[in-house]
């Protein structure tokens, strides 16, 4: 009995990801703003786009290390931060859809808009929309404590 509980408990936690997976794919199909709210951490989604913004700053304009570019460099990534502040759901929205176009159709029955989805370890999971090579959009579902 014990080991029947401890399978059906792996089960579901293996299942939990595919059905929000799943639940993302038909807001998105259904153009639903309320349901990709609940479903994403648009905060999280701002953070990790600065941090690529910064770093694409840095990798750029590192051997150039003058007044000039300093200046530069500090009004793009303030442009940048209020820039970032523009991301909602709606955006969301958008890439994914635009993420949909790239998707091949052996797939999308299966995973809807996304082409890739797997565990990367027991609480991160990888869904790619896209290709890879051409310009996909990765989302990580993360177990959080509480939640």
């Amino acid at each position: 009995m014990l080991v029947l509980l401890v399978l059906l408990g792996i089960l579901a936690f293996a299942a939990w990801p595919y059905t929000v997976v799943y639940r993302l794919d038909r807001a998105v199909q259904a153009n639903n703003r309320h349901e990709l709210e609940k479903l994403l951490d648009l905060a999280a989604i701002r953070q990790q786009l600065k941090q690529q913004l910064d770093q694409n700053i840095e990798d750029h304009t590192e051997q150039l290390d003058n007044l000039v570019f300093r200046f530069l460099r500090g009004g793009v990534r303030e442009i940048g931060a209020v820039s970032l502040e523009a991301i909602d759901a709606d955006w969301v929205q958008a890439v994914l859809t635009s993420a949909q176009h790239n998707a091949p159709a052996s797939r999308r029955r299966l995973l809807g808009c996304f082409s890739f989805a797997c565990f990367e370890r027991p609480t991160r999971f990888l869904v790619r929309a896209g290709e890879l090579g051409n310009q996909p959009v990765h989302l990580y579902l993360a177990l959080r404590r509480g939640q």
